[in-house]
């Protein structure tokens, strides 16, 4: 398929609680668990940990790109603190001054203690 065929198809299965073609938008919400807090429903548990919406745009995302999958986060934050978190153990991390405050929070407090080293 061209991308322009992709881009219009892509995560866009009929919504299969509502037989929706264009399925709502999940916003916030809480999702049902069990009385270990284990999902019940679809695997989804919290919201800014993954929802039905958060699903389809990962599905697009993959399939745009050509990619097996694809990962979408709640915050610029999550998204930076993953990626920290791949780099692996020991790494060499250096952060500009102007850093946004919860990163440079998380270089001074956070990382020293995973045997980071992060220049002052």
């Amino acid at each position: 398929m061209k991308l322009e065929t992709i881009a219009v198809h892509a995560g866009g299965e009929v919504d299969s609680s509502t037989g929706a073609v264009a399925p709502p938008i999940t916003l916030s919400t809480t999702f049902e668990h069990g009385p270990a807090c284990e999902p019940i429903h679809a695997g989804y548990l919290y919201i800014r940990e993954s929802n039905p919406t958060q699903t389809r745009l990962e599905t697009a995302l993959a399939e745009l790109e050509g990619g097996d999958f694809a990962l979408v986060f709640a915050s610029g934050m999550a998204a930076g603190a993953t990626l920290i978190q791949v780099l692996g153990s020991k790494p060499h991390v250096v952060f500009p001054d102007d850093i946004y405050v919860d990163f440079r929070n998380m270089a001074h407090y956070l990382l020293p203690q995973w045997e980071w080293s992060v220049p002052s």
